[in-house]
């Protein structure tokens, strides 16, 4: 696909994030630099998977159900430890995290609970097709949420690099030759737009 339609299919699928921006019960958020939640996130890993899902697998092998289900529910150890950035989590922080996911399963519905710990376990071991496209999107997701002024701004306020946003994503999403070429178009797109601090702060 080249480069134009590409980035044309990119700005469809962020237009949808737009939802995160809207507040019920007409609120707004007083905020110079937009935040997101885990569950704004969550939502855009949703449409992210409703855009890749059909072009990664043509022929509709893979199971959506686990896939959606998978991702709904992928980061709900962080209600007990919060979100820590990837680029800087650490081993220590992911041993806490496992632990906090022990806490969470306590606290759940058992009407959720023992399908949830079968699809984190499985999330977990990364160990098949649906796992691995719900661990690519997660990793995906923030390229489209950073994708505007917005995004720009929150780059250069945390010191994100160039080489530091792609070694985050990479190793993740090269199985996926749709979502790449995808990552390939909106790295360069924001690296051409100025996201990016100078590789010297790194």
């Amino acid at each position: 696909m080249k480069e134009e339609k590409i980035l044309e299919e990119i700005n469809k699928v962020k237009y949808l994030f737009s939802l995160k921006e809207v507040i019920r019960y007409d609120g707004t958020r007083q905020e110079d630099i937009r935040t997101e939640s885990n569950a704004d996130h969550i939502y855009g890993m949703m449409i992210l998977v409703e855009h890749f899902l059909p072009l990664e697998d043509s022929t509709g092998s893979y199971d959506r159900e686990k896939i959606l289900r998978m991702t709904l529910f992928h980061e709900i150890a962080e209600i007990e430890t919060g979100d820590i950035n990837t680029h800087v989590k650490s081993e220590v922080d992911r041993v806490k995290e496992k632990e906090a996911l022990n806490t969470v399963y306590a606290k759940m519905s058992e009407t959720i609970r023992n399908d949830v710990q079968s699809l984190l376990s499985e999330y977990e071991r990364q160990s098949t097709w649906e796992s691995q496209f719900v661990k690519a999107v997660d990793k995906f997701e923030p390229s489209f949420h950073i994708f505007d002024e917005n995004g720009k701004k929150l780059c250069k306020m945390r010191g994100v690099t160039e080489k530091k946003n792609w070694d985050a994503k990479i190793q993740y999403i090269k199985p996926f030759p749709i979502m790449l070429e995808y990552l390939q178009v909106i790295s360069k797109e924001t690296k051409q737009r100025g996201y990016f601090v100078d590789t010297k702060e790194e």
